[in-house]
Protein backbone atom coordinates (compact mmCIF):
# COMPACT_ATOMS: atom_id res chain seq x y z
CA UNK A 1 0.00 0.00 0.00
CA UNK A 2 1.23 3.83 -0.21
CA UNK A 3 0.37 5.32 2.75
CA UNK A 4 0.81 8.89 3.66
CA UNK A 5 1.55 9.87 7.54
CA UNK A 6 1.16 13.68 9.11
CA UNK A 7 3.00 14.55 11.83
CA UNK A 8 4.18 17.62 13.31
CA UNK A 9 6.52 15.65 15.53
CA UNK A 10 9.41 14.15 14.05
CA UNK A 11 13.07 12.39 15.50
CA UNK A 12 14.67 15.16 13.11
CA UNK A 13 14.11 18.35 15.21
CA UNK A 14 12.38 16.59 18.44
CA UNK A 15 12.48 13.91 21.01
CA UNK A 16 9.27 12.67 22.79
CA UNK A 17 7.24 9.17 22.60
CA UNK A 18 4.96 10.49 19.61
CA UNK A 19 8.19 10.61 17.60
CA UNK A 20 9.63 6.90 18.68
CA UNK A 21 5.93 5.78 17.68
CA UNK A 22 5.85 7.53 14.05
CA UNK A 23 9.21 6.53 13.28
CA UNK A 24 9.09 3.04 14.47
CA UNK A 25 5.51 2.85 12.62
CA UNK A 26 7.03 3.64 9.61
CA UNK A 27 10.23 1.98 9.55
CA UNK A 28 7.96 -1.44 10.28
CA UNK A 29 5.95 -0.25 7.73
CA UNK A 30 8.53 -0.23 4.89
CA UNK A 31 10.54 -2.94 6.14
CA UNK A 32 6.66 -4.79 5.27
CA UNK A 33 6.94 -3.73 2.02
CA UNK A 34 4.46 -0.30 2.04
CA UNK A 35 5.41 2.58 0.13
CA UNK A 36 5.48 5.45 2.68
CA UNK A 37 5.40 9.51 2.12
CA UNK A 38 6.08 11.43 5.31
CA UNK A 39 4.61 14.90 5.90
CA UNK A 40 5.85 16.94 8.90
CA UNK A 41 7.28 20.24 9.92
CA UNK A 42 11.05 21.18 9.83
CA UNK A 43 12.62 24.18 11.37
CA UNK A 44 13.68 26.09 8.01
CA UNK A 45 11.91 29.38 7.45
CA UNK A 46 10.91 29.27 4.01
CA UNK A 47 12.21 26.36 2.20
CA UNK A 48 10.09 23.03 1.13
CA UNK A 49 12.19 20.08 1.81
CA UNK A 50 11.73 16.96 -0.42
CA UNK A 51 14.09 14.43 0.02
CA UNK A 52 14.01 10.56 0.42
CA UNK A 53 15.61 9.61 3.84
CA UNK A 54 17.62 6.44 4.06
CA UNK A 55 18.18 5.14 7.79
CA UNK A 56 21.23 3.40 9.40
CA UNK A 57 19.43 0.12 8.44
CA UNK A 58 18.68 1.22 4.84
CA UNK A 59 15.13 1.46 4.86
CA UNK A 60 13.74 4.50 2.77
CA UNK A 61 10.71 6.74 2.44
CA UNK A 62 9.92 9.94 1.01
CA UNK A 63 10.29 13.06 3.51
CA UNK A 64 8.44 16.11 3.25
CA UNK A 65 9.30 18.77 5.56
CA UNK A 66 7.29 21.69 5.69
CA UNK A 67 8.47 25.08 6.83
CA UNK A 68 8.03 26.14 10.33
CA UNK A 69 5.60 29.14 10.61
CA UNK A 70 3.79 31.72 12.50
CA UNK A 71 0.31 31.13 13.06
CA UNK A 72 -2.83 33.30 14.51
CA UNK A 73 -4.73 32.84 17.40
CA UNK A 74 -7.26 31.31 15.30
CA UNK A 75 -5.18 29.19 13.69
CA UNK A 76 -3.73 27.49 17.12
CA UNK A 77 -7.35 27.43 18.36
CA UNK A 78 -7.98 24.97 15.70
CA UNK A 79 -10.80 27.26 14.02
CA UNK A 80 -9.60 27.80 11.00
CA UNK A 81 -6.90 25.73 8.57
CA UNK A 82 -2.88 27.31 9.16
CA UNK A 83 -0.71 28.14 5.60
CA UNK A 84 0.43 24.32 6.11
CA UNK A 85 -2.74 23.19 4.43
CA UNK A 86 -2.09 23.85 1.02
CA UNK A 87 1.35 22.17 0.69
CA UNK A 88 0.11 19.20 2.18
CA UNK A 89 -3.36 18.80 -0.12
CA UNK A 90 -0.85 19.22 -2.90
CA UNK A 91 1.20 15.95 -1.96
CA UNK A 92 -1.34 14.00 -0.94
CA UNK A 93 -3.48 14.87 -4.40
CA UNK A 94 -0.27 14.30 -6.08
CA UNK A 95 0.39 10.96 -4.50
CA UNK A 96 -3.23 9.50 -4.35
CA UNK A 97 -2.45 7.02 -1.41
CA UNK A 98 -4.36 3.96 -0.16
CA UNK A 99 -4.15 5.41 3.52
CA UNK A 100 -4.08 8.33 5.11
CA UNK A 101 -2.97 8.22 8.70
CA UNK A 102 -2.93 11.84 10.86
CA UNK A 103 -0.26 11.44 14.03
CA UNK A 104 -1.74 13.95 16.69
CA UNK A 105 -3.77 16.71 15.87
CA UNK A 106 -1.69 20.31 16.68
CA UNK A 107 -1.73 23.87 15.53
CA UNK A 108 1.08 22.26 12.09
CA UNK A 109 -2.32 19.91 11.12
CA UNK A 110 -5.43 20.86 13.65
CA UNK A 111 -9.29 19.57 12.91
CA UNK A 112 -9.83 22.52 10.51
CA UNK A 113 -7.65 20.99 8.01
CA UNK A 114 -8.84 17.28 9.12
CA UNK A 115 -12.21 18.16 8.31
CA UNK A 116 -11.25 19.45 4.80
CA UNK A 117 -9.34 16.13 4.54
CA UNK A 118 -12.29 14.50 5.34
CA UNK A 119 -14.25 16.23 2.29
CA UNK A 120 -12.49 14.31 0.12
CA UNK A 121 -10.78 11.55 1.42
CA UNK A 122 -12.91 9.95 4.45
CA UNK A 123 -12.73 6.45 3.55
CA UNK A 124 -9.08 6.44 3.25
CA UNK A 125 -8.61 8.24 6.88
CA UNK A 126 -6.86 6.91 10.23
CA UNK A 127 -6.67 9.06 13.11
CA UNK A 128 -4.31 8.43 15.97
CA UNK A 129 -4.26 10.32 19.37
CA UNK A 130 -1.38 10.63 21.64
CA UNK A 131 -2.29 13.12 24.37
CA UNK A 132 -5.58 13.91 26.47
CA UNK A 133 -5.48 17.43 24.85
CA UNK A 134 -7.48 16.34 21.99
CA UNK A 135 -10.16 16.02 24.06
CA UNK A 136 -9.44 17.69 27.31
CA UNK A 137 -9.86 21.66 27.58
CA UNK A 138 -7.47 21.04 30.40
CA UNK A 139 -4.86 19.04 28.60
CA UNK A 140 -4.13 16.58 31.40
CA UNK A 141 -7.31 15.25 32.20
CA UNK A 142 -7.24 16.14 35.87
CA UNK A 143 -10.44 17.47 36.92
CA UNK A 144 -10.12 20.47 39.06
CA UNK A 145 -6.37 20.34 39.59
CA UNK A 146 -7.25 17.78 42.45
CA UNK A 147 -8.54 14.54 40.80
CA UNK A 148 -8.30 12.02 37.90
CA UNK A 149 -11.32 12.82 35.59
CA UNK A 150 -13.02 10.03 33.86
CA UNK A 151 -13.29 12.30 30.18
CA UNK A 152 -16.84 12.98 30.69
CA UNK A 153 -17.38 16.26 28.24
CA UNK A 154 -20.01 18.72 29.45
CA UNK A 155 -19.97 22.38 31.03
CA UNK A 156 -17.82 21.12 34.30
CA UNK A 157 -15.32 21.13 32.11
CA UNK A 158 -15.54 25.41 31.67
CA UNK A 159 -15.34 24.89 35.83
CA UNK A 160 -12.63 22.95 35.62
CA UNK A 161 -10.31 25.44 33.76
CA UNK A 162 -11.48 28.52 36.23
CA UNK A 163 -9.61 25.76 38.58
CA UNK A 164 -6.50 26.53 36.64
CA UNK A 165 -7.23 30.87 36.30
CA UNK A 166 -10.11 32.79 35.99
CA UNK A 167 -8.14 34.47 32.61
CA UNK A 168 -8.58 30.68 31.49
CA UNK A 169 -11.95 29.93 32.30
CA UNK A 170 -13.56 33.24 31.05
CA UNK A 171 -11.89 32.42 27.55
CA UNK A 172 -12.96 28.63 27.73
CA UNK A 173 -16.29 29.55 28.31
CA UNK A 174 -16.74 32.92 25.67
CA UNK A 175 -15.15 30.98 22.85
CA UNK A 176 -17.14 27.43 23.76
CA UNK A 177 -14.34 25.30 23.36
CA UNK A 178 -15.64 22.09 25.65
CA UNK A 179 -18.32 22.40 23.04
CA UNK A 180 -15.59 21.90 20.10
CA UNK A 181 -14.64 18.58 21.87
CA UNK A 182 -18.15 17.17 21.58
CA UNK A 183 -18.45 18.63 18.12
CA UNK A 184 -15.16 16.80 16.61
CA UNK A 185 -16.26 13.46 17.91
CA UNK A 186 -19.87 13.82 16.57
CA UNK A 187 -17.92 14.92 13.74
CA UNK A 188 -15.98 11.70 13.77
CA UNK A 189 -19.12 9.41 13.87
CA UNK A 190 -20.91 11.41 11.55
CA UNK A 191 -18.00 9.81 9.07
CA UNK A 192 -17.11 7.35 10.14
CA UNK A 193 -13.47 8.25 10.77
CA UNK A 194 -11.26 5.14 12.23
CA UNK A 195 -9.56 6.14 15.73
CA UNK A 196 -6.27 4.62 16.86
CA UNK A 197 -5.68 5.29 20.53
CA UNK A 198 -2.51 4.47 22.56
CA UNK A 199 -4.24 3.89 25.36
CA UNK A 200 -6.86 1.75 27.11
CA UNK A 201 -8.15 4.98 29.21
CA UNK A 202 -8.34 7.28 25.87
CA UNK A 203 -10.38 4.55 24.50
CA UNK A 204 -12.91 4.45 27.42
CA UNK A 205 -13.06 8.71 26.58
CA UNK A 206 -14.02 8.46 23.42
CA UNK A 207 -17.04 5.99 24.07
CA UNK A 208 -17.96 7.79 26.57
CA UNK A 209 -18.52 10.85 24.60
CA UNK A 210 -20.41 8.91 21.94
CA UNK A 211 -18.03 8.12 19.97
CA UNK A 212 -19.70 4.21 17.95
CA UNK A 213 -17.39 1.24 19.48
CA UNK A 214 -16.34 0.06 15.67
CA UNK A 215 -14.75 3.21 15.57
CA UNK A 216 -11.67 3.20 17.78
CA UNK A 217 -8.74 0.68 18.42
CA UNK A 218 -6.02 0.51 20.68
CA UNK A 219 -2.75 -0.24 19.77
CA UNK A 220 -0.35 0.87 22.29
CA UNK A 221 3.37 2.15 22.32
CA UNK A 222 5.90 -0.09 21.05
CA UNK A 223 9.62 -0.26 21.38
CA UNK A 224 11.33 -0.56 17.88
CA UNK A 225 13.70 -3.25 18.74
CA UNK A 226 16.30 -2.50 15.97
CA UNK A 227 16.73 0.91 17.08
CA UNK A 228 17.41 -0.03 21.27
CA UNK A 229 19.73 -2.37 22.85
CA UNK A 230 18.62 -5.03 24.84
CA UNK A 231 19.05 -4.66 28.62
CA UNK A 232 20.66 -7.40 30.95
CA UNK A 233 18.85 -9.17 33.49
CA UNK A 234 19.30 -7.99 37.07
CA UNK A 235 19.06 -9.99 40.17
CA UNK A 236 17.70 -6.77 42.22
CA UNK A 237 18.85 -8.38 44.91
CA UNK A 238 19.43 -5.84 48.26
CA UNK A 239 23.36 -5.14 49.04
CA UNK A 240 24.35 -3.18 51.97
CA UNK A 241 27.22 -1.84 50.26
CA UNK A 242 25.23 -0.51 47.43
CA UNK A 243 22.94 2.63 47.49
CA UNK A 244 19.51 1.36 45.92
CA UNK A 245 19.72 3.88 42.82
CA UNK A 246 16.40 5.60 41.65
CA UNK A 247 16.08 7.34 37.97
CA UNK A 248 13.55 9.95 35.92
CA UNK A 249 13.82 10.38 32.63
CA UNK A 250 11.82 13.24 31.35
CA UNK A 251 10.85 16.18 30.65
CA UNK A 252 11.08 18.62 33.84
CA UNK A 253 7.74 19.95 34.13
CA UNK A 254 4.17 20.43 35.55
CA UNK A 255 2.40 17.71 33.90
CA UNK A 256 5.42 15.31 34.28
CA UNK A 257 5.31 15.83 37.82
CA UNK A 258 7.62 17.97 38.88
CA UNK A 259 6.01 19.06 41.85
CA UNK A 260 5.83 15.71 43.36
CA UNK A 261 9.61 14.84 42.25
CA UNK A 262 10.73 17.93 44.08
CA UNK A 263 9.54 16.58 47.14
CA UNK A 264 10.36 12.83 46.36
CA UNK A 265 13.99 14.21 45.88
CA UNK A 266 14.16 15.84 49.19
CA UNK A 267 12.84 13.01 50.73
CA UNK A 268 15.75 11.26 49.22
CA UNK A 269 18.58 13.43 49.89
CA UNK A 270 18.46 12.84 53.94
CA UNK A 271 19.00 9.03 53.03
CA UNK A 272 22.26 7.89 52.71
CA UNK A 273 21.14 4.27 51.14
CA UNK A 274 19.43 5.96 48.62
CA UNK A 275 20.03 7.68 45.45
CA UNK A 276 18.42 10.01 42.67
CA UNK A 277 19.67 10.19 39.09
CA UNK A 278 17.74 12.81 37.24
CA UNK A 279 17.69 12.25 33.56
CA UNK A 280 16.72 16.07 32.22
CA UNK A 281 17.25 17.59 28.97
CA UNK A 282 17.10 21.04 30.84
CA UNK A 283 17.01 21.64 34.72
CA UNK A 284 16.03 25.37 35.43
CA UNK A 285 13.93 25.07 38.38
CA UNK A 286 15.58 26.57 41.59
CA UNK A 287 14.67 24.25 44.39
CA UNK A 288 15.86 21.05 42.40
CA UNK A 289 19.05 22.69 41.02
CA UNK A 290 19.63 23.51 44.99
CA UNK A 291 19.36 20.11 45.92
CA UNK A 292 21.29 18.74 42.76
CA UNK A 293 24.24 21.38 43.98
CA UNK A 294 24.01 20.61 48.03
CA UNK A 295 22.87 17.22 47.96
CA UNK A 296 25.79 13.71 48.22
CA UNK A 297 23.09 11.46 46.64
CA UNK A 298 20.87 13.95 43.86
CA UNK A 299 23.12 13.60 40.10
CA UNK A 300 21.78 15.51 36.96
CA UNK A 301 22.52 14.17 33.63
CA UNK A 302 21.43 15.73 30.63
CA UNK A 303 23.64 13.58 28.19
CA UNK A 304 21.41 10.73 28.01
CA UNK A 305 20.20 9.78 24.15
CA UNK A 306 19.44 6.52 22.41
CA UNK A 307 23.12 5.15 21.95
CA UNK A 308 23.97 5.35 25.93
CA UNK A 309 20.37 4.84 27.46
CA UNK A 310 21.42 1.32 28.38
CA UNK A 311 24.44 2.60 31.00
CA UNK A 312 21.53 5.08 32.15
CA UNK A 313 18.87 1.91 32.94
CA UNK A 314 21.75 -0.24 34.12
CA UNK A 315 22.47 2.02 36.68
CA UNK A 316 19.32 2.14 37.99
CA UNK A 317 17.39 -0.03 40.09
CA UNK A 318 13.79 1.68 40.34
CA UNK A 319 12.62 3.80 37.50
CA UNK A 320 9.78 6.31 38.68
CA UNK A 321 7.09 8.32 36.54
CA UNK A 322 5.57 11.33 39.06
CA UNK A 323 3.50 12.49 36.04
CA UNK A 324 0.73 14.93 37.35
CA UNK A 325 -0.97 14.17 33.77
CA UNK A 326 -2.54 11.06 32.05
CA UNK A 327 0.12 9.08 30.72
CA UNK A 328 -0.78 7.55 27.29
CA UNK A 329 1.95 4.88 28.23
CA UNK A 330 4.73 6.50 28.75
CA UNK A 331 7.43 4.45 25.95
CA UNK A 332 9.97 5.06 28.66
CA UNK A 333 8.04 2.85 30.97
CA UNK A 334 8.65 -0.07 27.73
CA UNK A 335 12.17 0.71 27.93
CA UNK A 336 12.59 -0.02 31.82
CA UNK A 337 11.04 -3.14 31.69
CA UNK A 338 13.44 -4.10 28.67
CA UNK A 339 16.34 -3.44 31.20
CA UNK A 340 14.36 -5.60 33.66
CA UNK A 341 14.35 -2.38 36.34
CA UNK A 342 11.60 -1.70 37.82
CA UNK A 343 8.60 0.74 37.58
CA UNK A 344 6.62 2.85 39.83
CA UNK A 345 4.17 5.72 38.34
CA UNK A 346 0.67 6.90 39.53
CA UNK A 347 -2.30 4.78 39.73
CA UNK A 348 -4.39 6.21 36.24
CA UNK A 349 -3.53 6.21 32.82
CA UNK A 350 -0.78 3.89 30.90
CA UNK A 351 0.92 3.47 33.77
CA UNK A 352 -1.87 1.60 35.75
CA UNK A 353 -2.56 -0.35 32.50
CA UNK A 354 0.70 -1.14 32.24
CA UNK A 355 1.19 -2.63 35.66
CA UNK A 356 -1.47 -5.06 34.90
CA UNK A 357 0.32 -6.18 32.21
CA UNK A 358 3.85 -6.37 34.21
CA UNK A 359 2.94 -6.86 37.81
CA UNK A 360 6.45 -8.74 38.30
CA UNK A 361 7.64 -4.93 37.51
CA UNK A 362 5.42 -2.07 37.33
CA UNK A 363 4.10 -1.05 40.72
CA UNK A 364 1.80 2.20 41.42
CA UNK A 365 1.26 4.98 44.21
CA UNK A 366 -2.09 6.71 44.36
CA UNK A 367 -1.93 9.69 42.05
CA UNK A 368 0.01 12.59 43.11
CA UNK A 369 0.03 11.24 46.65
CA UNK A 370 3.72 11.56 48.48
CA UNK A 371 2.97 9.52 51.03
CA UNK A 372 1.50 6.72 48.92
CA UNK A 373 4.86 7.16 46.68
CA UNK A 374 6.99 6.70 50.04
CA UNK A 375 5.23 3.62 50.92
CA UNK A 376 5.51 1.86 47.92
CA UNK A 377 8.83 2.88 47.59
CA UNK A 378 9.84 1.36 50.81
CA UNK A 379 8.10 -2.02 49.86
CA UNK A 380 9.61 -2.36 46.61
CA UNK A 381 13.03 -1.72 48.57
CA UNK A 382 12.31 -3.82 51.38
CA UNK A 383 11.34 -7.02 49.42
CA UNK A 384 14.16 -8.96 48.05
CA UNK A 385 12.20 -12.00 47.00
CA UNK A 386 10.16 -10.32 43.98
CA UNK A 387 10.08 -12.76 41.17
CA UNK A 388 10.89 -11.36 38.52
CA UNK A 389 10.73 -12.83 34.63
CA UNK A 390 12.79 -10.34 33.41
CA UNK A 391 14.16 -12.34 30.02
CA UNK A 392 13.61 -10.67 26.70
CA UNK A 393 12.06 -13.63 25.28
CA UNK A 394 9.83 -14.63 28.14
CA UNK A 395 8.45 -10.65 28.54
CA UNK A 396 5.69 -9.51 26.29
CA UNK A 397 6.92 -5.76 25.51
CA UNK A 398 4.88 -4.80 23.13
CA UNK A 399 7.26 -4.96 19.70
CA UNK A 400 7.45 -2.78 16.62
CA UNK A 401 5.67 -5.79 14.05
CA UNK A 402 3.16 -6.37 16.30
CA UNK A 403 1.89 -2.79 16.30
CA UNK A 404 2.95 -2.67 12.91
CA UNK A 405 0.92 -5.77 12.21
CA UNK A 406 -1.75 -4.13 14.25
CA UNK A 407 -2.07 -0.88 11.81
CA UNK A 408 -1.92 -2.82 8.82
CA UNK A 409 -4.99 -5.13 9.62
CA UNK A 410 -6.70 -1.62 10.53
CA UNK A 411 -5.81 -0.45 7.40
CA UNK A 412 -7.09 -3.72 5.37
CA UNK A 413 -10.52 -4.03 7.40
CA UNK A 414 -11.35 -0.35 6.58
CA UNK A 415 -10.42 -0.77 2.91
Amino acid sequence: MKIIIISEYNKFVSVGGTENYVDGLINGLVTDGNEVVFITQGTQSLLIIEDVYVNSSGVFYELVILPKMDYSPSQIQGKMVSGTWNEIENVIFNKNPDVIHIHTLSTFFNFSHFARLVEVYKNKIFLTLHVAGHFCVQGDMIKYQKLPCDGRIGYQCVKCVFHKNIKSGVTNLLNGYFLDKLNYIKFINQHGIHVVCVSEWQKNQMLVNGLRHELVTVIRPFLDFDKIKLGKVKSHVGSSSKRFTIGYLGRFSREKGSELLIKIAKWISNRDNLELILGCPILEDKSMLDLVQNSKNIYFRNDIRDDNKDDFFNSIDLLIIPSFCFETGPIVLLEAINYSTFVLGPNVGGVLEFAATYPSLVFTHAWNNFDSFIIKLNEIIQNNELNLIALKDKLTVSSKNDAVASHLFSYSSKK
